[in-house]
């Protein structure tokens, strides 16, 4: 995809104003430092110095406001030909708080345009509160953000201005609206205005967004051993990592009921965190290498069927009832195939006049309740696997799955002479 350049997305607040009485209406000045020593000229906003500097790329920009955020303080040659455009924002936004409508909007944004050449300007302004009772509605005006950001370029956030709510709301809205963002292309810029001194600080934070990222796909995998995401992230700080490709493996083979691979499947993972115990500087992966520290423990069984019996119930604790209640039935077959040495995943066994539902009727004698609870697996299985076809009318529902008796009857049976 093309690159577009950069888009700055910029919080516009309300202004500090300088002490002094001969200043009285002025906005603070500062010289902005850049992390590569070059200086911005006398601004009263940070975007302002960030417009200045030309190597950053910036094409687009986006403003964000309340409706009496000080938009007048954007606007180039006060006292010139664009007097009467200032003089009607401050009257508006600092005076008699009526605050930035449509049109005075549309006005800025030509304006900026004019003074910027080759730049697009777009401004989002809303109420001037902030709390619970309309954090929703600016969230989704936020959520508008995304569609303004061209395809193929670049995010810069400037978080200095504005309510410190703004960027936290704009982070969640990107993040929950707009999941067209790659971490390498977003990037968070703070200008830190240093009153005691003669130059502020620009910082830039390039690891923010993807740190945020990874921090949901940590959250995402410790839930539903969905880890196809957090694997890439890994990727992009461990080029060619043993522990992305396993998470990867391992993921896809959950979402596939692949199940009868869980035994191989911890052999390897074992191998991986015997390999790279030590510990990283990174807390998000260190949390992953303790999760997966804990599956490798819970998991670490001489036999494939006890595997498939505990590797049922973490699925289940993950809100994975499908993969679940495959595992259990696999178990059962599994212990048969150990029991009979018929050969573990030979399908053949359980064809109609086959030796495994024999040879598991048998085991289950004397134990009528046992045997139905085989058979009601069974059948939650066989509603699994034919998708709820026609001859199920039942509307699904995961809390009627008896998980907890299922689990109870297969470990009953492990327990059975001849079956241990």
């Amino acid at each position: 995809m093309k690159n577009k350049g950069v888009t700055l997305v910029s919080f516009v607040g309300t202004g500090m104003f300088e002490k002094s009485p001969a200043d009285k209406g002025h906005y603070r000045e500062t010289i902005y430092r850049f992390p590569d020593n070059t200086r911005s000229g006398k601004v009263s906003l940070f975007v302002e110095a960030l417009l200045e500097k030309s190597d950053l790329g910036i094409q687009n920009v986006i403003l964000i406001g309340t409706h009496t955020s000080s938009w007048d303080a954007l606007v180039p040659d006060k006292d010139g030909e664009n007097f009467a455009l200032w003089d009607a924002l401050n009257d508006s936004c600092s005076i008699k708080k009526t605050g930035l409508d449509d049109e005075g909007a549309k006005a800025l944004e030509q304006c900026l345009v004019r003074k910027y050449s080759g730049i697009n300007f777009s401004i989002i302004h809303h109420d001037d509160k902030l709390d619970e009772k309309n954090t929703e509605v600016v969230l989704g005006l936020y959520a508008s953000v995304g569609k303004l950001i061209p395809q193929g370029s670049r995010l810069l956030l400037d978080i200095t201005h504005g309510f410190r709510t703004m960027p936290l709301l704009l982070f969640q809205a990107l993040q929950l609206y707009s999941p067209k963002f790659v971490p390498e292309e977003v990037n968070v810029v703070y200008g830190e205005y240093r009153s005691e001194l003669k130059e502020s600080e620009v910082r830039f934070f390039p690891n923010l967004w993807a740190l945020s990222e990874i921090q949901r796909q940590v959250y995402a995998f410790k839930s539903t051993f969905d880890g196809d995401k957090l694997a890439d992230s890994i990727d992009t700080f461990e080029k060619g990592s043993k522990l992305a490709e396993w998470i990867r493996t391992f993921s896809n083979m959950v979402k596939m009921n692949y199940v009868m691979q869980i035994g191989e499947s911890i052999r390897q993972l074992r191998h991986i965190l015997e390999k790279e115990s030590r510990k990283s500087s990174f807390a998000w992966r260190n949390e992953v290498f303790r999760f997966l520290q804990e599956i490798e423990k819970k998991l670490d069984k001489k036999r494939l069927s006890e595997q498939l019996l505990v590797f049922g119930r973490l699925l289940f604790d993950h809100g994975l009832a499908t993969q679940a209640i495959i595992a259990l039935r696999v178990a059962v077959e599994t212990r048969v195939a150990e029991v009979t040495k018929q050969g573990i995943g030979k399908y053949a066994l359980w064809d109609v006049g086959g030796l495994g539902r024999s040879f598991l009727q048998d085991a289950c004698k004397g134990d009528q309740a046992l045997w139905e609870d085989m058979e009601r697996l069974r059948e939650a299985r066989n509603l699994i696997a034919h998708a709820g076809g026609e001859k199920y009318k039942t509307p699904p529902k995961v809390q009627r799955i008896p998980f907890d008796v299922f689990e109870h009857a297969v470990q009953t049976l492990f327990m059975k002479e001849g079956m241990s």
